[in-house]
């Protein structure tokens, strides 16, 4: 994912950056690769849906968990990755090492939506603040929770929430 973040001028409509396989739902093959929990999965797949990475699954739809189909199908989510405007999201700053904020503009009538993913790296549950002010957002915006399928409300100068180690919260605001 870093690697393919590291050039989203590059990504757009016919020409998108690969972040490589999908690992949602993917469990251990002979110790090569690490089983995620939810937590994990949910942030696999919302980052690859801020970069607008090809949502190419690497498991067998006949055998995964209603959990994991839950991750592999939200809609609001698949919806960021196969946004139209076909931009690429990035990272638009670190509070501290690992607590960052990834932020991706969306097609829209007023060209104020984006998609906001407050993504802990860290191996502690963290409280990550998404200042406005930092992404050079003025007035109210709306805030929707993509996991929770919830409106939040609306927000102006800075919205927080507590992160758990390796989680996300993906937003949608407008």
């Amino acid at each position: 994912m870093d690697l393919s973040a590291a050039y989203p001028e590059i990504a757009g409509p016919g020409h998108w950056n690969d972040a490589d396989m999908m690992l949602v739902g993917v469990g251990s093959d002979n110790g090569r690769l690490a089983v995620m929990n939810t937590e994990e999965m949910k942030s696999h797949f919302s980052m690859w849906c801020m970069i607008a990475s090809p949502l190419m699954l690497g498991n067998d739809l006949r055998s995964v968990s209603k959990e994991v189909l839950s991750i592999l199908t939200n809609k609001e989510a698949i919806a960021i990755n196969q946004d139209s405007l076909g931009m690429q999201g990035i990272l638009a700053y670190e509070q501290v090492p690992g607590l960052q904020v990834w932020t991706k503009k969306l097609k829209s009538e007023s060209g104020k939506k984006y998609a906001v993913a407050l993504f802990n790296r860290s191996e502690a549950p963290a409280k990550i603040t998404l200042d406005f002010n930092r992404l050079k957002l003025e007035g109210h915006y709306k805030i929707r929770d993509v996991w929770a399928h919830k409106n939040l409300g609306n927000f102006s100068n800075k919205y927080g929430w507590m992160v758990p180690a390796h989680g996300i919260k993906l937003l949608l605001i407008e």
